[in-house]
């Protein structure tokens, strides 16, 4: 299993020194990566606007309605070996991915 993809909601309020993730609402997808680029079967929902990755080994990865992960491309972006990452996301979006 190469990437951790979880799904959830943020509070936003401006009184919050930062976005914190609302844990009860977050749906996870375990993606095996490999050479190809491939997408998630999960895209985010309508009441959901954070991704937290995980990457077990180092790959590639993009978001998007339909996204295609490349390996140096130009939308795609790096996550080393046990990188966590957060992103922002908009509902119908997916995650793709490819090992490094």
């Amino acid at each position: 299993m190469a990437l951790i993809v979880t799904y959830t909601s943020a509070f936003t309020r401006r009184e919050r020194l930062a976005p914190v993730e609302i844990g009860a609402m977050a749906r996870t997808q375990a993606m095996t990566l490999t050479s190809s680029s491939a997408a998630g079967t999960l895209s985010c929902a309508d009441d959901e606007n954070i991704v937290s990755l995980y990457a077990a080994e180092a790959c590639w990865i993009n978001i998007g309605a339909a996204p295609a992960a490349a390996i140096n491309g130009a939308t795609s972006r790096f996550v080393e070996a046990g990188g966590r990452l957060q992103f922002h996301v908009e509902a119908g979006q997916k995650i793709a991915g490819i090992l490094a």
